[in-house]
């Protein structure tokens, strides 16, 4: 695997604060640099003569560092209702809707070289690459329950119940709203919404019974700043 300095995904909001978190506001490190700046000889070569403000913005760093921390570990409890699971990932199924081209593309084939899990692809598009071992591509319009159903059948005919889900698929068509027409606008919420409940009624009931799994749904930034 080649060394990376920036993630696959390149320079973002979410590699800025993963740096932040682990420098600026690392709980650990400030605390260290805190104590440094207090108890240091006030001669010492390596800190400043005057020390008053930065150890204010010190304080001020740990202090939003420590509480992101403690705030963290309840949002993750309560995300997944206080509940752990362990992943056996040569033996899990997964179901990746969309995963013909794309983020689903890349999502199958990550999954596949590291995990080795058994990938059940939906689409209405034949894939544009290479199927490696143990993915199979099985043509479905995800708006359609009763394709997803046959869909499914098939799955579970070839693989087993599946064990997670990865709701993927998603169309936009770039214009301002009063440039898209009825169908335009119900075909985005067919596919991007309504289409996951759908998958998600067919599966669940297996992921239940089987007590172990997760559905992952992947969003996209236009949620929060779209085309006017």
């Amino acid at each position: 695997m080649p060394n990376r300095i920036l993630p696959r995904e390149g320079f973002t909001a979410d590699f800025v604060g993963s740096i932040l978190g682990r420098t600026v506001f690392s709980p650990v490190k400030t605390l260290l640099a805190i104590l440094l700046f207090q108890y240091a000889p006030p001669n010492a070569p390596y800190l400043p003569q005057k020390r008053d403000g930065g150890l204010n913005w010190l304080r001020i760093a740990f202090a939003f560092g420590l509480v992101s921390r403690v705030n963290s570990w309840p949002v993750r409890r309560a995300i997944n209702r206080a509940t752990s699971d362990k992943y056996d990932w040569p033996r899990e199924i997964v179901v990746i809707s969309g995963g013909s081209s794309g983020f689903g593309k890349q999502e199958v084939l990550m999954l596949s070289a590291r995990a080795k899990s058994k990938i059940a692809i939906l689409d209405v598009i034949a894939p544009d690459y290479t199927l490696p071992a143990g993915v199979k591509y099985f043509k479905c319009d995800i708006t359609s329950s009763e394709a997803i159903a046959a869909a499914a059948a098939e799955i579970r005919a070839a693989f087993g119940d599946p064990t997670i889900l990865i709701n993927n698929a998603g169309i936009i068509y770039a214009r301002p709203i009063l440039e898209n027409s009825d169908r335009e606008i119900q075909k985005m919420f067919e596919v991007n919404t309504l289409a996951q409940y759908k998958i998600l009624r067919e599966f669940l009931p297996s992921l239940i019974k089987q007590n172990h799994g997760m559905v992952v749904t992947v969003a996209s930034q236009g949620g929060n700043c779209t085309t006017p």
